[in-house]
C-alpha cells in the first residue's frame, strides 16, 4: 500500500479546481461572521460575508451508497439531502455557510442552501463535501401561470354537500 505525499495531494486539489470549472456550476458562497452557536447547538451568525462566485459540483439526487463511501451513517434512502463538492480552498468554509444556486436551464430564481455537515474524501481530501438543505422561504417559486392558475381556482366557492333538492 502507498502513501500518498504533500505533492501528490496539491496537485490532485488543482486537478479538481480545474475539473470543476470545466464541469461544474458557479454558485454565490457566502460565510457566516462572527460565527456563535445559540442554546440548540445551530449557528447562529451575526451576519454573512460579501457573495464570492464558487465553482462547484451539485448533486440534487446522492444514492445511499454515495453517503455510505463518504463514510456517514444513513439509515434510509427517502429524502436525503443535497450534497455539493467544492474545492479545498474555499475561505472560511463552515457549517452554516450559504450557497446560492441560480436556476440552470430556466429562468428560476435562486435558491438558498445552508451547510448542515462537512467531510472530505477518505482517502485522499482534494475537495471537500458539504451536506447542505433548503433554507423555507427565501424566494418565490411560483411562475405567473401557477399565480393565475391558484388565483382562478381559489377564487371558486367550494361546495361539499350536495345541493339539497326536492324529490
Amino acid at each position: 500500500m502507498s502513501l500518498i505525499v504533500p505533492e501528490e495531494i496539491d496537485y490532485l486539489r488543482q486537478q479538481f479546481k480545474f475539473t470543476v470549472k470545466q464541469v461544474g456550476v458557479l454558485f454565490q458562497y457566502r460565510y457566516p461572521l462572527n460565527n456563535k452557536i445559540d442554546y440548540f447547538n445551530q449557528p447562529a451568525p451575526d451576519g454573512y460575508s460579501e457573495r464570492m462566485p464558487v465553482y462547484g459540483i451539485f448533486e440534487g439526487e446522492p444514492k445511499l451508497k454515495t453517503y455510505r463511501n463518504l463514510g456517514w451513517v444513513v439509515e434510509k434512502n427517502d429524502n436525503l439531502p443535497f450534497l455539493i463538492h467544492v474545492p479545498f480552498d474555499v475561505p472560511h468554509i463552515q457549517r452554516g455557510c450559504l450557497f446560492e444556486i441560480d436556476g440552470q436551464i430556466t429562468a428560476i430564481e435562486s435558491r438558498l442552501f445552508q451547510v448542515t455537515e462537512l467531510s472530505t474524501g477518505l482517502v485522499c481530501p482534494d475537495h471537500i463535501i458539504c451536506q447542505i438543505v433548503p433554507l423555507v422561504g427565501n424566494s418565490r417559486p411560483l411562475t405567473e401561470e401557477t399565480e393565475r392558475d391558484l388565483n382562478r381556482k381559489n377564487s371558486e366557492p367550494r361546495r361539499f354537500l350536495k345541493n339539497q333538492t326536492d324529490s
